[in-house]
């Protein structure tokens, strides 16, 4: 797969997430913290194990040693705690009702992982990653909260962009060594965000 057509794919990710983002004026309070909820029970003590099992499934050193700078800049910088603050100050930490609307969802991508597949590991940092318009929207869902710690996504606005692009590059490097179907393998990467990002920001 050429790098043009990953970049196409990643981009119609992006633009099928935009397109689930209610405007802001249009959500209550209520609904505005309800997406936050969603997104930290979703996030919250999955994301960095989804990176772990990138360093672990890689078959690239190269790559390796990018998922590892990576995961030490998120335990260094403490990004769980940063996002549990997150929500504590906009009035938004998830209940049992948010973590059973995200369930499945977030079900389907720890099986993904659990395949311990490089390229898929790879491809769903790389996508995650991606998505860094997502922040602006969650600081806008948290001022509507009540909430004037935009911290956490005030430091990933800022930093997700060159983190997708180290793992775009990451990703053609990975794709390089030896998979069987790397583009059907990348689709099913797409199919299981575009879930997880529905279960988000769609308001129920």
């Amino acid at each position: 797969m050429s790098q043009h057509n990953l970049k196409e794919k990643i981009n119609t990710l992006c633009n099928e997430i935009q397109s689930t983002l209610v405007p802001i004026e249009l959500l209550t309070v209520e609904e505005s913290k309800g997406i936050i909820k969603r997104f930290v029970a979703a996030t919250e003590g999955n994301f960095q194990c989804w990176l772990a099992t990138a360093l672990i499934a890689s078959r690239s050193s190269d790559v390796r040693s990018t998922v590892e700078k990576n995961l030490q800049v998120e335990i260094q910088e403490n990004h769980s705690s940063m996002l549990r603050k997150f929500a504590v100050n906009a009035h938004a930490e998830p209940d049992a009702v948010d973590f059973r609307v995200v369930s499945q969802a977030v079900e389907q991508v720890r099986w993904l992982v659990a395949e311990c597949s490089g390229l898929k590991c790879i491809a769903l940092i790389a996508m995650l990653e991606s998505v860094s318009f997502i922040y602006p929207y969650l600081s806008s869902l948290a001022r509507k909260a009540g909430s004037d710690d935009l911290t956490y996504t005030n430091i990933h606005e800022i930093e997700d962009p060159d983190h997708a692009e180290q793992f775009s590059k990451a990703l053609s490097d990975e794709m390089t060594f030896g998979y069987n179907n790397p583009e059907q393998d990348i689709d099913e990467v797409i199919s299981v965000l575009s879930d997880l990002y529905r279960s988000i920001f769609r308001c129920h």
